[in-house]
């Protein structure tokens, strides 16, 4: 029998600290080293979105487990935050942004610069647990 687990996820810029609502298919994220260093985000050349430095990240989804090295992408226009494997646009079917949805606004930041620093942060619960 598998085991089930609550996926909590955070997203830390600046002052603000934001839960995510992680989409339902997936079913646990870790990092081979933990996400708990300092994740440097750059924005797009479009000035859309922000994508952080290569993480290595293990996914496991509705299809299959899946590991790789890419990137974890915010945004702010939709507040969304995704993860982009390196040679997936879907990984494990479900398109990057949809990762998460930012459960209330980044708005308290005054201004987002060129690159930012941000924090992400995951807690897993098996379900019956406490949080870990």
């Amino acid at each position: 029998m598998s085991r089930e687990f609550d996926v909590k996820l955070y997203l830390i810029m600046g002052d603000v600290t934001s839960e995510i609502e992680v989409n339902e298919d997936i079913k646990k994220i870790t990092a081979k080293e933990p996400l708990s260093f300092p994740l440097y985000f750059q924005k797009s050349i479009d000035k859309n979105w922000y994508f952080s430095e290569p993480v290595d990240l293990v996914i496991t989804g509705p299809f299959k487990e899946y590991s790789t090295e890419g990137d974890i992408s915010y945004f702010p226009a939709f507040n969304s935050i995704g993860i982009m494997l390196k040679d997936e646009e879907m990984p494990l079917g479900i398109s990057r942004y949809k990762l998460g949805k930012i459960s209330h606004s980044l708005g308290k930041l005054q201004q987002l610069n060129n690159q930012e620093t941000a924090n992400i942060a995951i807690y897993h619960r098996e379900r019956g647990e406490n949080l870990r």
